[in-house]
């Protein structure tokens, strides 16, 4: 039987407590949008030495004058790694190892973060104030949760991707379907896409959000329970099922606080746009300052959200 789940507001209020008096948590999501960022830019600028090696300096002004030929010079390109298909699939599995490197780093991540959100829930007790949400052992902590549950996290992460794929390809079927008929002149097809994608629109945004619900709980229980990622989705589900409304309520109450803190961001940002258009150099210089806080929100806002879904349930035993 799964514990009695605490009321919504409390648990949420646990959430953010944890992450306020522990800003050293930031650390860990940053340093994971910071090496995504990295390999991201690594692809393109890869990309643009590849696609642009034929694109000397000298041709630049050349290129600038007739942009076509720029969609020539692509083509090329194309032509040729077509014609060297060793490159292709190096290529390719380049980028999937690069892609398994960020979801094993991503998964080290979420079983250190939850880890530590377990230890600071079970150290306060209950109507806590803040300072008592305050963990001392924190990187010790961290490291030693990830050590122990990356490769079940890691499960559980690709079991959560492949969940969102299906959804996408749902969402992409009636789409794609609306292309032919667009490319095939064909009215009827059209409307048969356009009806279809009505259709599975709602359950497609229902599904994703109760994945990622059941994806939040089974992180905090595979850390929490020790058990592998097909059981810690069993066990997320009777634990939703069980606290069913509090566990609607909390995701309302992370929804309405994202939405808040959304909304804070369009002030300075139409500040900035009418008093920057005086200035680049400012207007440069403070889009980069909102767009920094806003990410470090963003990260903030994502640690309280699963602050709160370890928080609904009272932490057990500790890792």
């Amino acid at each position: 039987m799964p514990p009695t789940a605490r009321p919504a507001p409390e648990a949420f209020r646990r959430g953010l407590s944890a992450v306020v008096a522990n800003p050293g948590l930031i650390l860990a999501p940053l340093t994971f949008a910071a090496a995504t960022f990295a390999s991201i830019a690594g692809l393109i600028v890869l990309g643009i030495f590849l696609v642009g090696s034929p694109l000397r300096l000298e041709g630049m002004s050349a290129l600038s004058r007739e942009p076509a030929q720029l969609v020539d010079r692509f083509r090329d390109f194309l032509e040729g790694v077509l014609a060297a298909p060793f490159m292709l699939i190096g290529g390719l599995f380049s980028l999937l190892v690069l892609l398994l490197l960020l979801t094993f780093l991503a998964a080290y991540v979420r079983a250190g973060v939850t880890g530590c959100l377990l230890a600071i829930d079970a150290r306060a007790a209950e109507g806590a104030p803040l300072a008592m949400f305050r963990h001392p052992g924190l990187r010790a902590l961290f490291f030693s949760s990830a050590r122990k549950n990356t490769v079940r996290v890691f499960a559980l992460v690709n079991l959560y991707g492949i969940a969102l794929s299906c959804v996408a390809l749902l969402l992409l079927l009636p789409i794609g379907l609306a292309v032919f008929a667009g490319a095939s002149e064909r009215g009827a097809i059209a409307a048969v896409a356009l009806a279809l994608f009505l259709l599975v629109l709602a359950p497609a945004f229902g599904a994703s959000i109760a994945f990622r619900v059941l994806y939040l709980v089974a992180c905090r229980l595979t850390v929490s329970e020790d058990v592998d990622a097909l059981e810690a989705v069993g066990r997320a589900v009777a634990w939703t099922r069980a606290s069913l409304s509090r566990t609607v309520l909390l995701y309302l109450l992370t929804l309405a606080a994202g939405f808040v803190t959304g909304v804070a961001f369009l002030v300075p940002r139409f500040a900035l746009s009418l008093a920057g258009g005086h200035s680049l150099i400012f207007f440069v210089l403070g889009t980069g300052v909102i767009v920094l806080a806003q990410m470090l929100v963003g990260l903030a806002y994502d640690l309280t959200v699963s602050g709160a879904f370890v928080s609904l349930w009272p932490a057990g035993r500790v890792p």
